[in-house]
Order: C-alpha cells, then sequence, then structure tokens
C-alpha cells in the first residue's frame, strides 16, 4: 500500500512528537475529526517509524474556526 502526504507541523517536545494538520474544510469539528483523524494517525506513524521517536500529541486545527481538536486513540507503533 502506498500512502502519499505532507505533515504540517511536528516538533519534538522532551522525548517525542507532537503533530499538527491545518484544515480549511467548512465544517464543525465533529465532522473535520471523522474525515481527517485516521489521516493524522498514519502521519503520526510514519512520523514515529522514520524517526524511531514516539509521538506524544496528534491535533488537528480548523483554520477557519480557529479551534484545535486532540486526535485520540493513537497508539504509536
Amino acid at each position: 500500500m502506498l500512502i502519499q502526504g505532507v505533515i504540517d507541523l511536528c516538533f519534538r517536545e522532551g522525548d517525542g512528537w507532537v503533530l499538527a494538520d491545518y484544515k480549511t474544510d467548512r465544517c464543525d469539528g465533529a465532522e473535520l475529526y471523522r474525515r481527517y483523524a485516521e489521516q493524522l494517525r498514519w502521519y503520526g506513524r510514519a512520523l514515529s517509524t522514520i524517526t524511531g521517536l514516539p509521538v506524544k500529541e496528534l491535533w488537528l486545527f480548523s483554520l477557519r474556526s480557529g479551534k484545535a481538536i486532540a486526535v485520540e486513540g493513537f497508539a504509536d507503533p
């Protein structure tokens, strides 16, 4: 399987990564989560695999509403 994407923002915080993805969709936070949480989890898996460091947090940022949405259920490989 081939998955292609671009991480919008990641930074190290202590011993792990914080990963964020910006979205411009015209929908509420619940719909953004439904649409993109799994995508962000895949980004987290890839970043952890490439760097060997765990991903501590995943976030979706709605640029339209200015709200941050924590993505739960991520288990670092």
